[in-house]
């Protein structure tokens, strides 16, 4: 072949089943989309197996490929970063992509695109701070996930709805910071993780999570949240509502409450108002006067969680309601969840809901309700 090379003289091979063209910049052209393509052409390779386009620096900007019996396809060294879905074959069979030295912060539960399926997903060397197991919802055929070599310090799996332990994914050479949101994540996925060294906190240095999990005085303070969604507010007929404590406790959880008007905290819950067995608060006629913040607590050796509700109700005249716009819910209608699995941080503000609560005797009450924990 002389001059130039030309990419159709291999998309016109029948029998190519595999293809390098690792650091060969003179077809970067070929597998760059710009204006001079026309928009949607693919590069295609009916038969080809393999194909290793490495280091060609190809950026965010890779053409699309059509390749139905791909087996594996190497895209390392190209400075990507995010995982290229637009380029992806989305009509092959499950194949390994390897992604490995480019240049990927995070992976969101929307990296993968549901119609790629991998078997092997390379991502390790890239610069990757956070990766969300959810992503791998959708990749029912993966058994190897490479993740080495990034920045991530905390891994954390919510509750999944798919086997993780079905999905070898090597952890090493990250600088992990063992919690206890890292530990039980790690102890979830498959066995092979369990080795992976800690480098933070100090008095974890080098342990391993095993062995952190092993030691009798680890204790993970109680966690906030389980099933994976609490009701956050429910009522109970028309003037009665019902707060959650959504902390997981081996011991007593406590309430204490904060007037709006006082300002003041205490332990002495306000009339009308009482914690059920399942340690839910049960306020019995919810009027201004109920308005303040409501915190539970749990706490061990490890520490203390608390969850803090703010409720805010407000009188309003019936006849100003009338004449306005104002749309009226009924308590029964409302609902709203709390989703789990999310790491504890004081003050996190979770949800917010704003709404127009009719109570039986008649009264028009706005009621705003939001909590923190």
């Amino acid at each position: 072949m002389t001059g130039q090379p030309a990419i159709e003289a291999f998309e016109d091979m029948q029998t190519l089943r595999h293809l390098n063209l690792h650091n060969n910049l003179a077809f970067k052209k070929y597998f760059v989309r710009n204006s001079s393509i026309e928009e949607g052409a693919a590069v295609e390779f009916p038969n080809l197996f393999t194909l290793n386009i490495s280091s060609l620096n190809l950026g965010n900007f890779c053409r699309k490929l059509s390749i139905k019996n791909l087996r594996s396809l190497d895209l390392s060294k190209n400075t990507f970063t995010t995982i290229p879905k637009y380029c992806l074959p989305k009509n092959s069979m499950a194949y390994s992509l390897h992604l490995s030295e480019n240049k990927i912060k995070s992976i969101s539960k929307d990296s993968f695109d549901t119609h790629h399926q991998y078997w092997l997903a390379d991502l390790s060397f890239n610069n990757i701070v956070s990766f969300e197991l959810g992503s791998l919802r959708h990749q029912t055929f993966m058994v190897e996930l490479r993740l080495q070599g990034n920045q991530l310090t905390n891994l954390n799996s919510g509750y999944p709805t798919f086997p993780l332990k079905l999905i070898t994914i090597d952890l090493q050479s990250n600088p992990w910071s063992c919690g206890c949101n890292l530990v039980e994540t790690i102890l979830a996925l498959n066995p092979h993780n369990k080795l992976i060294k800690c480098d933070e906190p100090a008095t974890f240095e080098n342990f391993s999570v095993t062995e952190l999990a092993a030691r009798d005085n680890f204790t993970c303070r109680p966690q906030l949240c389980n099933p994976p969604h609490r009701i956050l507010l429910s009522f109970v007929g028309d003037q009665m509502v019902e707060l959650p404590c959504p902390i997981i406790a081996s011991n007593i959880t406590y309430w204490s409450f904060m007037s709006q008007e006082l300002q003041v905290s205490k332990a002495t819950l306000p009339d009308g108002v009482s914690v059920l067995p399942h340690n839910s608060l049960l306020i019995a006629n919810v009027t201004p006067k109920t308005t303040g913040l409501y915190t539970c607590w749990g706490e061990n050796g490890a520490g203390r969680t608390r969850f803090t509700i703010e409720l805010l109700v407000e009188e309003i005249r019936e006849d100003i309601a009338e004449s306005s716009n104002l749309t009226i819910m009924l308590a029964k209608s409302f609902s709203d969840t709390l989703p789990c699995g999310k790491s504890l941080a004081a003050n996190n503000i979770i949800s917010h809901i704003l709404f127009i609560l009719m109570l039986a005797i008649g009264l028009l009450y706005n009621v705003t309700f939001s909590g923190i924990f």
